[in-house]
């Protein structure tokens, strides 16, 4: 039996702009992802995606987040159907 099961590493990165004060203020600028679709084994990690705050299509906070979520989306609806993986 073919096992389908994803798996996703995420990797969220901020940028605080006053280093004595965690999580006030603070802005994500990077969400990365590791997206594996191989049965678990440490090197079957295969595709890596990063969503970040200085591309020029996202441009703030808000739209880094939502594009993230987009993918996630689409990756779950994959995940559903248990089609090949996004390329």
């Amino acid at each position: 039996m073919l096992d389908l099961r994803m798996k996703l590493y995420l990797d969220i990165e901020t940028n605080r702009p006053r280093k004595d004060s965690d999580f006030i203020e603070e802005e994500i600028i990077v969400i990365g992802v590791i997206e594996d679709w191989t049965k678990y084994a440490p090197e079957s990690a295969n595709k890596n995606r990063f969503f970040k705050l200085w591309d020029a299509e996202i441009n703030n906070e808000g739209k880094l987040v939502r594009e993230f979520y987009k993918y996630l989306g689409n990756v779950r609806d994959q995940a559903k159907n248990k089609t090949s993986p996004l390329l």
